[in-house]
């Protein structure tokens, strides 16, 4: 397993660019970067590559509303009914 992630991990480093959270894209990409003896170690260091940019987006901050995009957001207040419509006593 350390060998799998020190793989994983060196491609990351060396090509960050080139990883997403999808299996078949890092698969793609790891099959230009690099040689593998044997189609299950490919495997195993593109779903850990995969498994491990899942784990980075999901630790990014989502970007804060602005103010403005809230209030556009929002619905528009209603108008205030008055009290003294209708009948007087």
């Amino acid at each position: 397993m350390d060998r799998v992630r020190r793989i994983a991990h060196q491609l990351i480093n060396e090509h960050p660019e080139r990883f997403s959270a999808d299996f078949e894209n890092n698969k793609k990409a790891v099959t230009e970067l690099a040689i593998f003896r044997s189609k299950q170690l490919r495997n195993r260091v593109v779903g850990y590559i995969t498994h491990y940019m899942k784990l980075q987006q999901e630790a990014e901050p989502e970007p804060a509303e602005t103010e403005t995009e809230a209030e556009a957001q929002a619905p528009a207040p209603a108008e205030p009914v008055s009290a003294e419509s209708g009948s007087s006593n």
